[in-house]
């Protein structure tokens, strides 16, 4: 049984895409930090390191904030279609008059 709109395990794989989704965007900002840090190693010294890092601090907590959202919406979206599936199941299973 499936809903007008979209069948359980489409709304299952979205969920996963933005679970997959926010683990590419942690990832990235690992990556961008590991960059700074080899600037930082290399040639460019001083104040231009210091003023891109702490760019990079001021927007990391904001970033970090909306993946903890993307990642925490996925889990919901796998979780709504696995509860959808439940009961997709136990009303299959009513109407044939069988219990779950």
């Amino acid at each position: 049984m499936s809903n007008l709109f979209t069948d359980n395990g489409s709304l299952d794989a979205k969920g996963r895409r933005f679970n997959e989704y926010a683990a590419d965007l942690t990832q990235l900002l690992s990556d961008i930090s590991g960059n700074i840090d080899q600037i930082a190693a290399g040639e460019l010294k001083g104040t231009a390191v210091d003023s891109l890092r702490q760019s990079y601090e001021e927007i990391r907590a904001g970033i970090e904030n909306h993946i903890k959202r993307i990642d925490s919406l996925g889990t919901v979206v796998s979780q709504t279609a696995q509860g959808r599936s439940n009961l997709d199941s136990e009303v299959s299973a009513a109407a044939r008059g069988t219990a779950v």
